[in-house]
């Protein structure tokens, strides 16, 4: 699948797309948890409200600028 037939889907099929890619991190925003999936060619960012207990945006993108907030928690020692 690409970005574009992704884009495509309704809002629950992207929630179960999003489960066949990989986890890669997450962090938060305000009252959002945002986790971050790859999904082969793209990735996929995830928006879980916690105060309501439900997701309230799945972001697709391929610009890796949209990666620089996830960059910090890279461990990059060897």
């Amino acid at each position: 699948m690409d970005i574009y037939d992704f884009m495509e889907l309704s809002k629950n099929e992207r929630a179960e797309a999003v489960w066949q890619g990989k986890f890669l991190s997450d962090r938060l925003d305000g009252e959002y948890r945002v986790q971050l999936y790859s999904l082969g060619s793209f990735h996929v960012e995830v928006y879980y409200n916690q105060v309501s207990n439900e997701i309230s945006r799945i972001h697709p993108f391929k610009s890796l600028h949209k990666l620089v907030p996830y960059l910090k928690q890279i461990d990059l020692d060897i």
